[in-house]
């Protein structure tokens, strides 16, 4: 029985200290065509970034393969332009929080491309590890360029390229310090409109860099194809 408790226990406590930042499904160059239009989605994604800091000085552990499923809103505020939030929830119960702006500023045979600059704020509080208090905050942002090839507008394929800054703050027990990290990668997202009905099944290929912290993976078995890929789907309405 210890044998089975105390591996447990330990995985708990090495990955509650952690915070999650997802990937926003949303992200198309397909608008929603007008003022008070509207979109409305559940998704589930595969992988996440979740930083865990539980070595100094260290971004550690920045990426798992693990669940995470969000909501989403969208609503058109212009032909051209729309606006979005989302919530996510991640294992083991950290949560993030976005919004969005799509601005489409190419639409010709079928080919469209927009910017989808996106706010993103995750926490995690009051996680002990250890006997220790730890809390984490996440803020910061991506922008995306995307282009999406629609087909009889029933048949959509989107690909593009983001990058990102984020600053987390981390306390243990009273003592703070904030390290700073970029993101970047390229996104691919086919998608079927039934209707109203669409379902969104891509794949986020996402790397990390800071120029001034080392980042580090708690063990060698999570290979890059884990540590940087996160496939996600999603299904939503659109009104």
């Amino acid at each position: 029985m210890k044998r089975i408790i105390i591996p447990t226990v330990l995985f708990i406590m090495i990955f509650a200290s952690c915070t999650v930042i997802t990937t926003e499904s949303y992200r198309s160059a397909d608008t929603l065509g007008g003022p008070l239009r509207f979109r409305i989605g559940l998704g589930v994604q595969g992988g996440q970034a979740i930083p865990a800091q539980n070595t100094p000085d260290t971004l550690h552990s920045i990426s798992y393969s693990m669940p995470a499923f969000k909501g989403f809103v969208g609503l058109g505020l212009l032909d051209n332009v729309d606006i979005y939030g989302s919530a996510s929830v991640g294992f083991p119960l950290s949560t993030d929080f976005g919004g969005g702006l799509k601005i489409k500023f190419l639409d010709n045979l079928g080919l469209k491309g927009a910017v989808v600059p996106t706010f993103k704020y995750s926490n995690a509080d009051d996680i002990v590890s250890m006997g220790d208090t730890i809390s984490y905050r996440i803020i910061g942002g991506e922008i995306p360029l995307v282009f999406t090839y629609s087909i009889l507008n029933m048949v959509l394929l989107t690909g593009g390229v983001h990058g990102g800054y984020y600053r987390m703050s981390y306390t243990d027990n009273g003592a703070s310090n904030n390290y700073d990290f970029f993101t970047y990668g390229a996104v691919l997202m086919p998608e079927v409109k039934l209707g109203i009905i669409r379902i969104s099944l891509g794949v986020d290929i996402r790397s990390h860099y800071s120029s001034n912290t080392p980042i580090v993976f708690t063990t060698d078995t999570y290979s890059p194809l884990r540590r940087n890929i996160y496939p996600f789907l999603s299904l939503s309405l659109q009104f």
